[in-house]
């Protein structure tokens, strides 16, 4: 994942394992033709080897993609990202992503970013007087028709080929022999594939990726971002929106089945899709489209509307391409839900594939599993789109055994999850705020900091445990774990405990397994447990680094610091007085009992303890949950945003 962020007049930073200086320009020059002399610019890239193109990763039960939270996008508060680049493992798909002004980040389709290059590459080169006589772009037959449109205003032939890239590279090739490879200006496919020269004969990533770092450096001169970019083209030549779906034939049969579907749509065209009339009919399996025969049919529907049929090549699919094109995004969306639905699957959330709890489609005969699927979440109850392998696999063996007449219901999916950062490891399970507020869920949150092992024993490390649960019941809700030594452990048990409906009081009864170098005698599960049930038996109450700033500085409260002087002295929360635990009881005299009193420590121990020696002794009082630790980190973040990493302030 690359991550680029204009800054200041200079060099070239580049961070991740490696720390060295390069010149944008002269990269941008080496591998693609610069359209523009740019000023030098300073970016910082953050290159993380993850998730690129349409591969999202694992899915959380809110929708959070794997991508979305692994190292790249961790960084991205610190960063301040204008632009995310990612490539796949073999570096030939190229993937982005730009701040949707809303906090988060969004995917620009390949599509998307196919036309925005498209129209990149002919104004500037026209502008330039660099284009070639008689240009030619390649795209393929089921990449979005709104690059006929883009090519046509700046009169550049499009040449349309199969599915895959290497029937541009083979349009690449004929150029070449016929002479005239300069002809040749841009080519790319709906999954993610570009190239803007005949250096290969194959989509490249490292091409595209200087190429989509010019283009969005070109536009930022314009004051636009490439999402403004993809608008302005929309508002141009229309909204054209494209969408797959997938339909999988099983069993020996599978492919006897999906043969006779596709005799029957030759043999029967139908005459209207969706109530869109069937204007036209290309039968790629015949002589008369000029590329090779294909297996492929192709209806021009009234209204500028398309849909393809085309049987996979690998899998016992059959995949329908839909493409619409409206005056607003959502009109052509709509235009893509009523051809998916005619296709005759019901869609659930983000166009995916509504099933029953045995798999089922909308059609008895047709089951469907994996990331396509929508899934009920268990805690929430109500639908998710969640892609993990672990319940792609359960549902495959559900769907087979329903298949062959054998009673099996799908539970749900709770989107357990867990990613390792180099040393550091994180895992989620169940609800996270985000979700809980989303889904309407009422909850509570305790925040523990505990030891993956007796704290006695060698190589020990803490880890961060944040517990959501139901303020009534106790039930556990969600988890999120963030440390180094045993946090697969405590998450799978967090998540068979929500599994299971488990409570607070069940979590503290749970007998774990322990041994100095494993554990504690108190495991960080069972305490998460003792947490939730004081807060919930009113044995203490607590505050989040969140609230702090909003606590009154005029002296109706006391901010509390029971940590140690030296400790105090290295960085307090504003406003604190300091008594250190071991004097707190010496010093009670100190402190007015007529003013609530807000406690923190480092970890949130100290002032529990405190906390309780208070609340014996007739004080009102309050345990900052996480302690300072926390609270520091929540606002160093905040403060590492008003800066760049060297120190230069924005």
């Amino acid at each position: 994942m690359i991550f680029v962020k204009r800054v200041f007049p200079a060099a070239l930073c580049v961070a991740f394992v490696f720390v060295t200086c390069l010149s944008l320009q002269v990269l941008l020059r080496q591998s693609v033709p610069s359209a523009v002399q740019y000023p030098k610019a300073r970016y910082n890239l953050v290159i993380d080897p993850g998730h690129g193109g349409a591969d999202g990763g694992a899915q959380a039960a809110d929708g959070t993609l794997e991508k979305d939270i692994n190292l790249a996008v961790a960084l991205q508060k610190k960063l301040g990202a204008d632009l995310c680049v990612g490539t796949d493992p073999d570096c030939d798909r190229c993937g982005t992503a730009v701040p949707d002004g809303k906090g988060g980040y969004r995917l620009i389709t390949g599509n998307e970013m196919g036309i925005i290059l498209l129209d990149y590459i002919c104004r500037t080169r026209l502008a330039r007087g660099t284009m070639p006589k008689d240009p030619v772009a390649v795209t393929t037959i089921v990449s979005t028709d709104m690059a006929t449109p883009v090519a046509k205003k700046y009169g550049v032939e499009l040449r349309r080929t199969l599915t895959g890239f290497k029937f541009i590279g083979e349009q690449i090739g004929k150029l070449e022999a016929e002479g005239h490879v300069e002809r040749y200006i841009f080519g790319f496919e709906e999954s993610y594939g570009y190239l803007s020269g005949g250096h290969v004969r194959d989509k490249d990533a490292v091409n595209a990726t200087l190429l989509v770092c010019e283009a969005a450096a070109w536009y930022a001169q314009q004051g636009m971002t490439l999402l403004d970019a993809i608008e302005a083209l929309y508002k141009e030549f229309g909204y054209y929106r494209n969408a797959l779906c997938s339909f999988a034939f099983e069993g020996e049969t599978g492919m006897y089945t999906m043969q006779n579907l596709m005799k029957t749509l030759r043999a029967d065209p139908p005459k209207e899709i969706a109530g869109y009339a069937v204007e036209r009919v290309a039968d790629y399996d015949t002589d008369g489209t000029g590329l090779p025969r294909a297996n492929v049919l192709e209806y021009h529907l009234a209204g500028g509307h398309k849909l393809m049929v085309r049987p996979s090549g690998t899998e016992p699919k059959i995949k329908v391409y839909l493409s619409a094109v409206g005056k607003s995004e959502a009109e052509a969306d709509a235009v893509n839900a009523e051809l998916a639905k005619a296709a005759g699957l019901e869609l659930g959330l983000k166009g995916s594939i509504k099933v029953d709890s045995r798999m089922r489609t909308s059609d008895p005969d047709i089951y469907a599993v994996g990331d396509a699927v929508e899934v009920v979440n268990p805690v929430t109850g109500k639908s998710a789109l969640v892609a993990l392998a672990g319940p792609a696999n359960k549902q495959g063996r559900i769907a087979a055994d329903n298949i062959c007449g054998i009673p099996s219901e799908y539970k749900g999916t709770q989107g357990s999850t867990v990613i390792k950062v180099f040393d550091m490891t994180a895992a989620v399970t169940g609800l996270n705020e985000k979700a809980a507020k989303a889904a309407g869920v009422k909850y509570a949150k305790v925040l523990g900091y505990s030891a993956s092992h007796a704290s006695y024993y060698p190589g020990g490390h803490n880890m961060s445990i944040k517990t959501l649960f139901d303020p009534d019941t106790g039930r556990i809700l969600g988890a999120q774990i963030v440390g180094f030594d045993g946090v697969d452990k405590r998450i799978d048990v967090m998540a068979t405990a929500i599994r299971s409906g488990l409570t607070a009081d069940e979590l503290c009864d749970l007998e774990l397994a322990y041994a100095p170098p494993y554990s504690s005698a108190k495991d960080p599960v069972n305490m998460a447990g003792f947490m939730i049930q004081n807060v919930m038996n009113g044995i203490v109450k607590q505050h989040f680094p969140e609230d702090v700033p909003s606590l009154p500085r005029d002296g109706s409260v006391t901010i509390l610091d029971v940590r140690t002087a030296s400790e105090f002295a290295g960085g307090c929360i504003e406003g604190a007085v300091n008594i250190p635990l071991h004097e707190l009881r010496s010093r009670l005299g100190e402190l007015d009992k007529s003013k609530p009193i807000f406690v923190n420590c480092f970890s949130g121990m100290r002032s529990y303890i405190a906390c309780r020696i208070l609340t014996g002794n007739g004080f009102d009082c309050s345990n900052l949950a996480g302690g300072w630790r926390f609270y520091q980190l929540v606002t160093k973040e905040k403060a590492d945003n008003e800066h760049y990493p060297c120190g230069e302030r924005k």
